[in-house]
């Protein structure tokens, strides 16, 4: 028996399989189509965010090399804030960084340049620098930066340093036996302690907050330092500084001379080598007097609230007084040497051009400033203070400058 096929129904099954095919076949090219997008987009985002990074770094590059170039000139002493051709500068010290030759500086494709718009105060500059990643001619993309740098500020005024070293002299310092040191000392020659039973003891002081704290003293000097006695250093704890010091760099001493010949003609100073007029109890209510020659204080006479000032030597053989809250309120100036005798303690500024010498065995408190040399006995103690009344007339100097500071850092958007 023969079996019959129907054609029809044949082409009928392959016509099916055929739309089956081509829709599975669409889907397919969709699917790949799909992909395809899909890793394009991907690298597309990719690049967008590399080339976003780069153009981020070129802005970042730019502020960071105007930074140096202000930090050269801060340490080269030609920082000059409010001069108008000074401010032009960086122009030439931070070659192609304008925009019509922008610098490359990250890869091959991050360059910047800096907006020569800058916005200068007397205070402070703010800095636009713009970052690109560049192909060609064509940004890809861009970055902006605002960054703000403040200039270093002055302390104004300020007593000099050298009156707070302590005990300075500007050559040898000498002392005959036990001494206790509590304060600093230096010499630009050398310092000799003839005792090995001498201290250097550290003193209690007042922070810029009014707290109580330590204070580590020294004994340095240019020269070498010969000091037997006993310190606070601690040799088995690495984080104790040393407190003796040979070969230590020279401190610049003023001349008291100087200052006299620039004070004595002033209208509040009065000329005199007599001081009997001085109150019983010494205290001179802030008066400065100056004695063209060679001065004797009275002996005995304790002294508080005065400045002495004489062109040639000076003999205190009395007392000399800590003023109102612990002030030194009393100063021998010499042109030539100061000589204190006796067993009085004394407090105050001794500055003299040539040499300081005592030869009473009293304490000896405040600051001693020598041109010369200072040369104490032995059995004394020195006590160093830093608080001075504002009736002393003291030389000033320019207080410690603030480092330049950089405020501000933010993209613009």
């Amino acid at each position: 028996m023969t079996r019959m096929t129907n054609p029809s129904f044949q082409n009928r099954q392959q016509g099916v399989a055929l739309a089956i095919i081509l829709i599975l076949l669409f889907i397919a090219t969709l699917v790949g189509i799909t992909g395809m997008n899909a890793g394009l987009m991907q690298e597309r985002m990719t690049a967008n965010t590399n080339n976003k990074a780069i153009s981020f770094m070129a802005a970042e590059a730019g502020g960071a090399q105007f930074w140096d170039w202000l930090q050269q000139e801060f340490a080269d002493g030609t920082l000059d804030w409010t001069d108008d051709d000074w401010r032009t500068g960086w122009t030439n010290a931070l070659p192609a960084s304008l925009p019509q030759n922008p610098t490359p500086n990250v890869g091959a494709s991050g360059y910047f340049w800096i907006d020569p718009a800058l916005s200068w105060t007397d205070d402070d500059v703010t800095v636009t620098v713009r970052g690109v990643s560049l192909t060609g001619n064509e940004v890809l993309a861009q970055t902006a930066l605002a960054v703000e740098f403040e200039r270093p500020q002055s302390g104004g005024m300020q007593i000099n340093p050298a009156f707070f070293k302590g005990m300075l002299a500007n050559e040898n310092i000498t002392t005959n036996g036990k001494a206790t040191f509590q304060g600093s000392i230096h010499a630009n020659g050398n310092f000799t302690n003839t005792s090995g039973n001498s201290e250097l003891k550290d003193r209690q002081g007042i922070d810029e907050n009014g707290d109580p704290v330590t204070i580590e003293n020294t004994i340095t000097a240019q020269g070498e330092v010969d000091f037997g006695g006993s310190t606070p250093h601690d040799p088995n704890d690495p984080s104790s500084s040393p407190r003796i010091q040979s070969n230590a760099q020279e401190i610049d001493v003023p001349s008291a001379a100087e200052f006299i010949d620039e004070t004595k003609g002033d209208g509040n100073v009065i000329e005199t080598c007599e001081t009997d007029d001085l109150p019983d109890d010494g205290d001179g209510g802030g008066v400065i007097y100056f004695c063209d020659g060679d001065l004797t204080l009275p002996k005995q006479q304790g002294l508080s609230n005065v400045t002495f000032m004489a062109s040639g030597d000076i003999t205190h053989r009395g007392r000399s007084y800590l003023g109102a809250n612990n002030e030194l309120s009393v100063a021998l100036i010499s042109g030539g040497n100061i000589t204190l005798n006796g067993r009085s303690d004394m407090y105050g500024v001794f500055w003299a051009e040539g040499n300081v010498r005592q030869n009473g065995r009293g304490s000896l408190g405040g600051s001693i400033v020598a041109g010369g040399n200072i040369r104490l006995p032995g059995n004394f103690t020195y006590e160093q203070s830093d608080s001075f009344s504002n009736i002393l007339p003291l030389p000033e100097a320019p207080g410690p400058v603030s480092a330049l500071a950089m405020t501000r850092w933010q993209e613009i958007h």
